[in-house]
């Protein structure tokens, strides 16, 4: 039943007062976060088995189109290269985070602004736990993603992905086959793209604990070997959360780590052109698990850096870095 009308003369309720824009890098109103990645995408993918051994090329088409009244999209996939799968999922938008929704994909995802996502799902037809970060670059005509795929707690696969927007898009997918490069670190690349000397540099957006915007910090970081050439020199400045560090890693191609020291970690590498591990700051006080993705012409990088201390989440850091080599 619904209320009576107001007696004549009573005062009305008063007007609702207007939401307030979004700072930049909010995340967006549910039924806007999809608008940079609608459409159709096309792209090359990276894979490397759980050792971090170079696969193969796959190539990746999905299309996204909204297919409902609150905001949700129904995304087609298509993958093929050493493993294959095809179908389609619902991502239910939810404005700071998404609901993957199946029958082939379900999860969550948190959505930083607009442009990136970071998930944990599932799928099912392949019997596959993934971790995923996904960036929209600026401009909204390219992706860079970084997928880690494993069964149980036992990674099986990673997947890096360029992706671009319309049919025919995307770079060309890495030649070579398993057989000639699976024990190759860089996967036929002359350099490994995240250890030439040289700066990463440029904003990053930073959030709070439960992710709303909380500003940017200019971030860089510095690269080059050490005095005697078997370890690499990552000096980093502001982060955002820790103070200025360089960092001495032991390097083989396939990993870095450190002795003890200021900072301590290790870091997975995938055909020297993405990264993910953990590095411990200010005594072990805060943890860095970072992700990053650089394009296949070594231009940029895409960087999620996420902080914690113990397992609470402290913030994130998030952007893209642009690269300037140490002998142009």
């Amino acid at each position: 039943m619904s209320d009576p009308p107001p007696e004549p003369g009573a005062p009305s309720e008063p007007e609702a007062p207007k939401p307030e824009p979004p700072e930049p890098g909010a995340p967006s109103e549910p039924g806007r976060s999809f608008e940079a990645g609608e459409g159709q995408w096309r792209g090359s993918a990276e894979v490397y088995d759980g050792r971090g051994r170079f696969l193969g090329g796959g190539h990746d088409a999905r299309a996204v189109r909204r297919c409902r009244d609150d905001g949700a999209v129904e995304v087609e996939v298509s993958f093929t290269g050493p493993f294959r799968m095809s179908g389609s999922y619902v991502i239910a938008d939810r404005g700071d985070h998404r609901l993957y929704e199946g029958p082939l994909n379900y999860g969550y995802a948190e959505a930083f602004g607009d442009g990136l996502v970071d998930a944990n799902n599932y799928w099912p037809d392949l019997g596959f736990s993934q971790r995923l970060f996904l960036m929209v670059l600026p401009g909204g005509g390219a992706q860079l993603s970084l997928a880690l795929l494993s069964r149980g707690e036992r990674a099986v696969y990673t997947v890096v992905g360029e992706y671009g927007r319309g049919p025919g898009a995307g770079p060309a997918v890495v030649p070579g086959s398993a057989h000639d490069l699976s024990e190759d670190p860089r996967a036929g690349r002359p350099v490994s793209l995240l250890e030439r000397p040289g700066i990463w540099s440029g904003p990053l957006s930073v959030t709070g604990p439960a992710g709303a915007a909380a500003g940017a910090t200019e971030y860089s970081e510095r690269v080059e070997p050490a005095a005697d050439g078997r370890e690499l020199v990552v000096a980093m400045t502001g982060t955002g959360f820790a103070a200025d560090a360089a960092v001495s890693f032991a390097a083989d191609g396939w990993h870095h780590w450190t002795s003890a020291g200021a900072v301590v970690g290790s870091q997975s590498l995938w055909g020297g052109r993405a990264l993910a591990g953990n590095l411990f700051f200010d005594g072990g006080r805060l943890r860095l698990w970072r992700r990053e993705v650089a394009r296949s012409d070594g231009s940029g990088k895409a960087v999620l850096h996420a902080w914690y201390r113990g397992g609470a989440r402290v913030g994130v850091a998030h952007g893209v870095l642009d690269f300037a080599p140490a002998n142009p």
